[in-house]
């Protein structure tokens, strides 16, 4: 098990988005910032070359790892910025309605040391 937002919990992340990858048709490019992790902001991906990019707080990425914040309800609150490809953004969204989410967030949860 790894602590939450550690480099080693990144990469078991990683792993589990190879196992339930979301809908991106395989050339949506996605830059992700996670404000204020233990070692200051997180950024995956690049911002340069991103379609989509994506900013969610440490603690509110936190709530949809847990399950208790739905990512659709995080967006619509304003929990979770988002600029670039809106087609992207909804595809993703409407993945996070699927057995193969709620499976990811399983492994993902199964990998994280609370």
């Amino acid at each position: 098990m790894a602590r939450f937002l550690t480099p080693t919990w990144l990469d078991a992340v990683a792993s589990a988005l190879d196992d339930y990858p979301p809908p991106l048709d395989g050339d949506a490019r996605v830059h992700v910032v996670i404000g204020g992790g233990p070692e200051g902001d997180i950024k995956l991906g690049s911002s340069a070359t991103a379609d989509l990019s994506l900013t969610v707080p440490a603690t509110e990425l936190a709530a949809i790892v847990d399950g208790s914040l739905d990512p659709s309800v995080a967006f619509m609150q304003g929990r979770l910025k988002v600029a670039g490809d809106t087609g992207a953004l909804f595809r993703v969204l409407a993945w996070t309605r699927t057995t193969a989410f709620v499976d990811l967030l399983t492994a993902v949860q199964a990998c994280t040391d609370a």
